[in-house]
């Protein structure tokens, strides 16, 4: 599907932050948090962040989706890829 291969360009060697849904598929990258249980110190220092967009128990204590969105851009991340409503992905690049 779009969102398997999308996520299958994020590179095994790297630390990755996702929601629920997506961290059986990312289970083989060296580092991996779940964005509901990781703390917001782990989350930030996460290269990639894998995000459910219709999620509506995963960023309870961000303020929503749209309230992680806002704390990953203010913190150097960029939209990296989206697949339709279901997924996006984002980089740290500063």
């Amino acid at each position: 599907s779009g969102i398997a291969q999308a996520l299958n360009t994020i590179p095994n060697d790297v630390s990755v932050a996702a929601t629920t849904f997506y961290t059986v598929h990312l289970s083989d990258r060296e580092i991996l948090y779940d964005v509901k249980y990781c703390s917001k110190e782990h989350l930030l220092e996460t290269e990639y962040v894998a995000l459910n967009t219709t999620s509506t128990t995963d960023f309870g204590r961000y303020g929503g989706y749209q309230g992680l969105v806002d704390i990953l851009t203010a913190n150097g991340y960029t939209l990296y890829h989206k697949v339709g409503n279901y997924l996006a992905i984002y980089h740290k690049t500063q």
